[in-house]
C-alpha cells in the first residue's frame, strides 16, 4: 500500500470515528442508534469520502477561528490600512476636482487663463507660491468664496503642500459655481521640485 493511501484510509478512519460520536448523540434515547450501528457496515466509498470531507472541513474550520483570536490584532491593522490605501482613490472617484499634473496645469495657465487657488495656510504660503496664485487656506475657502465669484467661468486649479487639500476643495467650489475644477498632483512641493517657476 502506498504513504498516500495509508494517509487517506487514516484520515477516513478518523473522520468516521468524529461522526460516529455525533450520530450517536444526536439518536441517543430514540432507539435508532443501535440501527445505526448495523446500518454503516453496508456504507459505500461515497459514505467515506463524505465523512472525510466533513472532518476537513471541520477541522480547518476550528483552525481558521483558532487563527482569528489569536492574531486579530494584526487583522485590524490589516484592514485599517488597506482603507487607507483606498481612501484616496474613491476620493478621486467622487470628487469633481479633477487630478491633473504639472504639464497640464502649465498648459491650463497658458492657454485657458486659469485661476490658480493656493489652500494652504499662511506660514506655508509665506514660503512661496505658484505664479499669480490667490492664496485663500482651505479653512476660509467657503466664507470668503465670494472673492472668487468673479472668476467662475474660468478654469480653476487648487493645490497644498502635497495636493490631498485639493481635493477636500472641489465640493466647495462646485458650490460657488465653478465647472472646471482641478487640482494639482504632487501640489507646491511637487511643482517646485520639478524645477518650475515659484514666487513669494
Amino acid at each position: 500500500m502506498r504513504p498516500r493511501d495509508r494517509v487517506v484510509r487514516r484520515g477516513v478512519a478518523a473522520a468516521k470515528t468524529v461522526k460516529d460520536d455525533e450520530d450517536h448523540r444526536a439518536n441517543a434515547g430514540t432507539g435508532l442508534s443501535g440501527h445505526w450501528s448495523r446500518s454503516r457496515q453496508g456504507q459505500t466509498t461515497e459514505d467515506d469520502v463524505y465523512a472525510l470531507s466533513f472532518y476537513l472541513c471541520r477541522a480547518r474550520g476550528v483552525r481558521f477561528m483558532s487563527f482569528i483570536q489569536s492574531n486579530w490584532l494584526l487583522i485590524v491593522v490589516m484592514i485599517a490600512s488597506g482603507a487607507m490605501l483606498v481612501w484616496p482613490l474613491i476620493q478621486n472617484r467622487f470628487s469633481p476636482a479633477r487630478v491633473v499634473g504639472n504639464l497640464e496645469v502649465t498648459r491650463l495657465i497658458n492657454s485657458a487663463n486659469a485661476l490658480l487657488v493656493d489652500l494652504r495656510e499662511t506660514r506655508e504660503f509665506e514660503g512661496g507660491r505658484l505664479p499669480k496664485a490667490v492664496h485663500i487656506p482651505l479653512s476660509q475657502l467657503e466664507s470668503r468664496g465670494s472673492e472668487l465669484a468673479r472668476h467662475v467661468g474660468r478654469p480653476i486649479v487648487t493645490y497644498a503642500m502635497r495636493g490631498d487639500r485639493g481635493r477636500m476643495a472641489g465640493n466647495v467650489l462646485t458650490r460657488l459655481g465653478f465647472k472646471d475644477i482641478y487640482t494639482l498632483h504632487g501640489g507646491y512641493a511637487g511643482w517646485k521640485d520639478a524645477g518650475l517657476p515659484v514666487e513669494k
